[in-house]
Parts: structure tokens; sequence; C-alpha cells
């Protein structure tokens, strides 16, 4: 889940949030990730507050950061 941003009174965002996704990968999933050229990421939004809907302005943006922090054994 990432986190919705702040919003004010009028509903815009003042304050972005940042949310670190830990993902944890079967042997089998890591085998494909490495073999893999692309990526295609699937999202859904869903806005705070509950129940009531927020406009997406045009000048709002996501930046997506994709790292990986693992270790890694190549057996001869």
């Amino acid at each position: 889940m990432i986190f919705a941003g702040v919003i004010n009174n009028n509903n815009i965002v003042t304050t972005p949030t940042r949310t670190k996704l830990p993902i944890l990968l079967s042997k089998e999933k890591f085998n494909n990730l490495i073999n893999t050229k692309k990526i295609k990421i699937v999202t859904h939004f869903n806005t705070k507050p509950n129940n009531k809907h927020i406009k997406i302005y045009s000048n709002y943006k996501i930046k997506l950061k994709i790292t990986g922090d693992f270790n890694y054994q190549i057996n001869k």
C-alpha cells in the first residue's frame, strides 16, 4: 500500500508522502526477474478520506524508484 498525501480543507494534496514497500521473492520469482528485460507494474488507487471522491489533478506526480538489496550466490 502506498500511503495518500496529506490534503487540506479543499481536498488538495499539500504534503506528499513517502512509502517503502518491502517485497519478498521466492527463488523461482527471483530467477524469473533476473531473466526478464521488462517489468509491468499494475496499480489501483484508493483515496483518503474513505468514501469520498478526491480529484487527481494533472500537476500531481508519482515518483517510483525500484531498488534491490539482496544476496545472490552462484553455484559452480
